[in-house]
């Protein structure tokens, strides 16, 4: 007799302790979510601004290169008027613009890979922040699966405790 009713006891503890823990499953989920969306934001944070330097520094790259051609087309119409070449006209002048032409290209190449890197990392932190967005739904949806879980664990446990409960008065317990 006694037996039914130690079962039952038992049934009823461990339902509350299984309710118990199974909410704080959820929420330790909920918070470990919570902080990898922290770190995924911040993540996002740390690739806009790499992509703000990239864009900054191929700029100032490109510029130099723009410098550095101003300078070699300088130092070829130079050398070619030291030479006595009429410098206006003729193959003198096509070959000014021809490493005019082949200095703006590369100031341009430059540029291009800066806007590609920093694309690169433009949608890197929209996938950060993406990803940061799906962790705290998935926290949230954790906390609240903890909850029915918890609902659906002391059920279980408070059906088992009645079960015994009713064998111990079957048996003339009460």
């Amino acid at each position: 007799m006694a037996s039914f009713a130690a079962a039952a006891a038992a049934s009823l503890g461990s339902a509350v302790i299984g309710t118990v823990g199974a909410i704080q499953q959820g929420q330790a989920q909920n918070a470990s979510a919570n902080y990898n969306a922290a770190v995924q934001n911040q993540n996002a944070k740390i690739s806009e601004a790499n992509a703000q330097i990239v864009s900054q520094a191929g700029a100032e790259q490109a510029a130099m290169q723009e410098r550095k051609t101003r300078s070699e087309v300088g130092q070829i119409k130079a050398n070619q008027a030291a030479s006595g070449v009429d410098v206006n006209s003729g193959s003198a002048l096509d070959t000014q613009a021809s490493a005019s032409e082949l200095g703006a290209l590369d100031a341009l190449t430059i540029r291009s890979n800066a806007t590609k890197e920093a694309y690169g990392y433009q949608v890197q932190g929209v996938n950060q922040k993406a990803q940061a967005s799906l962790d705290t739904f998935e926290g949230q949806n954790d906390e609240t699966a903890s909850y029915y879980k918890a609902a659906g664990t002391f059920l279980g446990g408070a059906s088992d405790a009645s079960s015994n409960f009713a064998k111990y008065r079957m048996v003339g317990g009460i």
